[in-house]
């Protein structure tokens, strides 16, 4: 099955490390143009590096465990909700929710420090991620 990407956009924030607040919170309202070559670029190497689940590469990825800590609780009821998240909106919707959930964790941990967050929905790898 070829790379297909569905949607993808990038959020971001700052803190610096130590810091106790978060600055620069971006959320983007557009999602970004899955036909371009570089995008296809990005998401199909992050996907690549991060995007299986026998990786051990696992910052930044949410997960089951109390280190990573789940996906925000409303990804399951969107999901549950049978939403078509090829649709821009509620991709973009789902995104936010987990860049104010990575926000609340970071400002809740003194290690961490902001950055540029991906987000993509993608099918044609052994298994597919949001």
């Amino acid at each position: 099955m070829p790379f297909e990407i569905i949607n993808a956009v990038i959020h971001g924030f700052d803190k610096e490390k130590y810091a106790e607040a978060v600055s620069g919170i971006v959320k983007k309202n557009e999602v970004l143009d899955v036909s371009q070559a570089p995008v296809v670029s990005l998401v199909e190497g992050v996907a690549k590096l991060l995007g299986k689940k026998e990786n051990s590469l696992a910052w930044g990825r949410f997960g089951d465990d109390a280190f990573r800590g789940p996906f925000p609780d409303s990804f399951q009821k969107c999901v549950s909700s049978q939403p078509d998240l090829a649709d821009k909106s509620v991709f973009l919707a789902l995104s936010h929710v987990a860049v104010d959930a990575i926000v609340s964790k970071a400002i809740k941990s003194r290690l961490a420090t902001g950055s540029k967050i991906l987000f993509g929905l993608y099918r044609g790898m052994t298994m597919s991620r949001i």
